[in-house]
């Protein structure tokens, strides 16, 4: 039986891998690039270490008392485990492992089962772990899964410098190939907003032909004037015409109006699940009014963040309203 972890992205698939099994091949794939991203990870991490751990072992050696010699030197080895159990919690959201549903499966349901042995058979560069972990995963198997799941996402050539931002450089343009580095950004403030549409969008939208691509650009322009919804939120947008969007996005209603706002929700470092506007099985937008559609987003974002998240994202937006209102009087 595994211990028991906080639940990171990577485990968030595991009811559905329980249902919907992976091929072998999946299983095998998932594997071998799950070791060699936590492979090149531990190296990374011994080369930022090394001059904090030969101080540490320096220090050893002039210590009488075993305990704090003990000490000192497991504390290197505990920063690298700390490091690979880090990154387990991120690495099903990598780009080498949202190629297809099946490999992202695949990665879930391997982290689950093998929380424990991952991360000492990263340690210990055990090139035998994934044959152990997935039957017959064996060097030839691996290397025809790996072939099997070398497709990639549609994505067009990310925009160049000075056209990679609409909304006055608040909402970044996304691509296939860059938006699941941006959504899950180590280091990155905020919760991810991001607009899916078919067809050029850019700021301002014409609210008849997509009230929601209007009021998403209206939203980020309100929060970066207030203090305290500025940093909320990450504003983004992909044309999912051109671009695939990472496997678990919800895809956008069909028909007229049809974008669809995706938020992932950054909870103690890692990301929850993406919630959707609208939501499964919910009609598209198009069609409504400026005042339902800024109604409906109030809602959804009161239901999705926490209070004071949702409290100052409609303040900024109320805000920006009236004094559009007043300027138009004048």
């Amino acid at each position: 039986a595994s211990s028991q972890r906080p639940m990171g992205p990577a485990g968030l698939l595991v009811a559905v891998a329980a249902t919907v099994k992976p091929s072998a091949h999946a299983q095998c794939a998932a594997c071998a690039r799950v070791t060699s991203l936590l492979g090149d990870l531990l190296n990374r991490t011994k080369e930022s270490l090394e001059v904090s751990r030969r101080v540490h072992e320096e220090a050893a050696t002039k210590i009488q008392k075993a305990q704090t010699k003990r000490w000192l030197k497991n504390e290197y080895h505990v920063a690298l485990r700390a490091a690979i159990e880090e990154e387990m919690d991120m690495v099903c959201k990598r780009d080498e492992l949202v190629a297809t549903r099946a490999l992202s499966l695949a990665c879930a349901e391997l982290i689950d089962r093998q929380v424990d042995e991952l991360p000492r058979a990263i340690l210990d560069a055990d090139a035998g772990f994934c044959a152990k972990a997935v039957p017959g995963c064996d060097s030839e198997t691996m290397e025809a899964s790996a072939r099997a799941f070398t497709s990639s996402l549609r994505s067009e050539a990310p925009p160049a410098a000075g056209e990679n931002a609409t909304a006055d450089g608040l909402v970044a343009r996304l691509v296939g190939s860059t938006i699941n580095r941006w959504v899950h950004a180590a280091g990155a403030s905020g919760h991810a907003l991001v607009m899916l549409h078919e067809g050029p969008r850019s700021a301002p939208a014409d609210g008849a032909a997509d009230p929601v691509a209007a009021l998403f650009y209206r939203l980020a322009a309100a929060a970066n004037g207030s203090a305290a919804a500025r940093p909320l939120l990450r504003y983004g947008q992909l044309d999912v015409a051109a671009n695939d969007p990472p496997v678990d996005t919800p895809p956008p209603p069909s028909g007229a109006g049809s974008s669809r706002l995706v938020l992932w929700r950054r909870q103690a470092g890692t990301a929850a699940p993406p919630v959707a506007l609208p939501e499964p099985g919910e009609d598209g937008l198009g069609g409504r009014s400026d005042e339902e559609v800024r109604t409906r987003l109030l809602q959804w974002l009161s239901s999705t963040l926490n209070t004071h998240e949702g409290g100052a994202l409609r303040g900024a937006l109320q805000l920006s309203l009236v004094r559009e209102r007043r300027e138009a009087k004048e």
